[in-house]
């Protein structure tokens, strides 16, 4: 029904970053950083300014994995891809069919289907949408090439599918 090809690259993958890191990671670290700041708080009322100093050193510690998390999955999928294709990318085609989205690694000729149920979430970057699955696995849908018509079809195509995307209006 509808087809986009493309190259996953480091450019890509940086456009994706913010959406690498899970919402529900993402939720726990906040509750944490919201913990230690109460026990700091607590530390400073009862004057016991050691709880203090070590929340803030966590709380830190804890924006300090927030900010690289990201980068160090774009490092390994950059990896991953040099171990796979010897190259930092790969070339990829994404068809939306009736029965789901089917994936083709065009540098290794791998390919597997994902059914549309299975996709939870859609994200959009400047050069792609991102289909977001429930185990976290990305399908890239390319712009590139593409007019604005044609994009505008393809993400009602994909409104008429059983996913679990929230399409606001």
């Amino acid at each position: 029904m509808f087809e986009t090809t493309g190259v996953m690259d480091e450019a890509l993958l940086q456009e994706m970053k913010k959406y690498l890191l899970s919402p529900k990671r993402k939720a726990v670290l906040l509750v944490l950083i919201a913990l230690l700041a109460v026990f700091g708080a607590a530390g400073l009322a009862v004057e016991i300014y050691i709880w203090t100093a070590a929340a803030v050193v966590l709380i830190l510690l804890v924006l300090a994995v927030l900010r690289s998390a990201p980068d160090k999955i774009v490092k390994t999928m950059l990896s991953r891809m040099e171990e796979t294709n010897g190259k930092r990318e790969a070339s990829y085609t994404t068809r939306l069919t009736e029965e789901g989205v089917s994936v083709c690694n065009n540098d290794t000729g791998a390919s597997a289907c994902v059914h549309y149920d299975m996709i939870d979430s859609l994200k959009e970057t400047k050069s792609a949408y991102l289909m977001i699955t429930r185990s976290r696995q990305f399908i890239v849908l390319f712009k590139e090439e593409r007019t604005p018509d044609q994009l505008r079809e393809m993400l009602d195509f994909l409104k008429r599918k059983p996913t679990q995307i929230s399409w606001e209006n």
